[in-house]
């Protein structure tokens, strides 16, 4: 992306009236088939009235072997310009931290993020940024959801795949009061944020976590720590392509495992206590799972996704215990 000579002017209008630039990013390695996917559905997005939109796409890679498959999207159906860029840097800190300078580059307002394997609704831009303009908030999140698959799954790979469309669903509908609350977590796969977070407050994504994956968390925990105002947009909606490689038991172990240690390195910072109550937690989950496995014979495989979400959990909490971590983007799934 090329910057500009010129930031465009600030005024005193607020965020509901004044005209926006606005970035829309995805980062990428190593997926040409998702990503492309993913460039139609920003191709086929209705554009919010009085902004200024580009789309760019991070490939975090040695080298640049994605950028052909980018290129022939083009052009996108909406008239859109997309933007390619290569970080060499691996860890996905370090492509979220230069989808961010891009967007300083370019004097961007807003700066979006989704992911490669995720395709977003028609309507989503639109969403999410009137949802910045209603309320102004510096960051925004809004809800992921699972469609059918596109693929002939097996009896497992579909018993976690409706399971996690299940658990997605309740997640959404959870987020509506948690965020209401102050409760809620967005994250970086359908997230607005203020480019002014990187600017003018030096919040960056943490690139001491390379491969562990929670630089996004812990960016939220941070803004929300601030006192910056954060916001959900219920009907900004991405949808996450769930391909079969993930519809495993050993790879949805793993991912329990990897996101439990990095809840508990931000539980550590909060929870002044909670190594004490670990023993008994563990206790508790790991009768949970043995009830879980039980029963599963009886649901015809309904619920093997919490199942194995417990058993990573217990294992996730005892490997933090000794200090182990996370290694969740050390292998990547999908094509």
């Amino acid at each position: 992306m090329t910057a500009t000579a010129n930031t465009p002017q600030q005024t005193d209008t607020g965020p509901a009236s004044r005209k926006l630039r606005i970035v829309v990013s995805a980062l990428t390695r190593k997926r040409p088939v998702l990503v492309a996917n993913m460039i139609r559905s920003f191709g086929d997005m209705a554009l919010p009235d009085n902004c200024e939109v580009r789309c760019l796409i991070v490939e975090n890679d040695t080298e640049r072997k994605t950028e052909a498959a980018v290129q022939a999207c083009l052009p996108l159906a909406n008239g859109l310009a997309l933007d390619y860029v290569l970080e060499s840097e691996l860890g996905i800190p370090f492509g979220r931290n230069r989808a961010a300078k891009e967007a300083i580059a370019w004097g961007a307002d807003l700066l979006t993020y989704v992911d490669d394997d995720e395709y977003v609704d028609p309507k989503w831009l639109v969403e999410i940024v009137n949802r910045y303009r209603e309320t102004g908030a510096a960051l925004i999140g809004g809800p992921i959801l699972i469609p059918p698959s596109s693929e002939t799954l097996t009896r497992i790979e579909q018993a976690f795949h409706d399971d996690l469309t299940a658990d997605y669903k309740q997640r959404a509908a959870h987020a509506i009061s948690a965020a209401a609350e102050g409760r809620f977590s967005p994250v970086t796969n359908n997230w607005l944020g203020e480019v002014s977070l990187f600017t003018e407050h030096d919040l960056w994504f943490d690139e001491s976590l390379r491969f562990t994956g929670g630089s996004d968390s812990r960016f939220f925990h941070t803004a929300r720590d601030r006192g910056f105002k954060l916001e959900w947009a219920a009907k900004a909606v991405v949808y996450a392509d769930m391909t079969a490689d993930r519809l495993t038991f050993g790879t949805q172990l793993r991912e329990a495992h990897s996101r439990t240690i990095n809840r508990i390195r931000l539980d550590q910072m909060d929870k002044r206590f909670y190594w004490l109550r670990l023993p008994f937690s563990l206790l508790f989950k790991l009768i949970s799972a043995m009830v879980l496995a039980v029963t599963l014979p009886f649901t015809g495989g309904r619920g093997i996704l919490k199942l194995t979400q417990r058993l990573g959990l217990i294992t996730g909490r005892i490997t933090a215990a000794f200090g182990g971590n996370s290694s969740l983007y050390t292998k990547i799934f999908g094509k």
